[in-house]
């Protein structure tokens, strides 16, 4: 019984706890409408407890990446509306690589038994591919604005990459990102203290996604590279 927990147990807290986020409410706290309302809130919070915020923030943001919650781009905007300075990007960084850490090592005994038991020829194919080259392709997903923070951590997981290449692809990765998302917010608070309406395009412009799919194809360069000398 203790074996089957100890094998179970992290993907069962993890999606319990997914559930009661939502069934609790708590997700409204993670949305623009909620920002809007308590913006200036958030802000006077924020300057008042200027030692216990930055850890409020970091243990959250933490958290969530650790428990899969799809809220990493909201939460890394808020970052740069409170810290629009190089101390957003390091806080940033840091709960998105402690964050992913943690998810790993909580779904590596599930996730690799699951792959062990269940993969077909195809799959298993796609796996070793995604290991010998797991730097580039880790590189890639994380540059590229789609993809989804917890996919790429499960992705990782199931493939059976190591570790210590997940954990520094995951601090290089999160670099550009951190970078602008913390523009981002710090554009919010530029444009709300002046009157300005926020918009999609006032918050990211076509520049910033070309640099990204651009940082992202330049990742996969040595997959292009040893095919070309094959």
């Amino acid at each position: 019984m203790l074996k089957k927990f100890k094998y179970w147990g992290p993907p069962l807290v993890i999606g319990l706890s997914v559930s009661l986020v939502y069934l609790l409410g708590i997700d409204k706290y993670f949305t623009f409408d909620f920002f809007m309302k308590n913006q200036a809130e958030l802000l006077r919070l924020s300057n008042e407890h200027w030692l216990l915020s930055p850890l409020v923030f970091l243990g959250v943001y933490t958290l969530t990446v650790t428990l899969f919650l799809p809220v990493g781009v909201f939460i890394a905007i808020l970052g740069g509306f409170l810290y629009p300075d190089l101390l957003g990007i390091f806080y940033t960084l840091i709960a998105n690589t402690l964050g992913s850490c943690f998810s790993y090592f909580l779904m590596k005994t599930p996730m690799q038994g699951l792959f062990e038991k269940q993969a077909g020829p195809r799959l298993k194919k796609m796996g070793k591919q995604f290991k010998e080259n797991a730097v580039s392709y880790l590189l890639f997903l994380r540059f590229i604005p789609i993809s989804p923070l917890w996919l790429i951590n499960l992705a990782s997981v199931f493939f059976g990459v190591r570790f210590w290449p997940f954990a520094w692809t995951s601090l290089v990765g999160s670099i550009p990102f951190a970078i602008i998302f913390i523009q981002i917010g710090s554009q919010v608070n530029t444009t709300l203290n002046s009157g300005g309406e926020i918009t999609l395009s006032s918050m990211l412009s076509w520049q910033t996604i070309l640099a990204l799919v651009g940082l992202a194809l330049l990742s996969l360069a040595p997959i292009f590279f040893k095919r070309f000398k094959k």
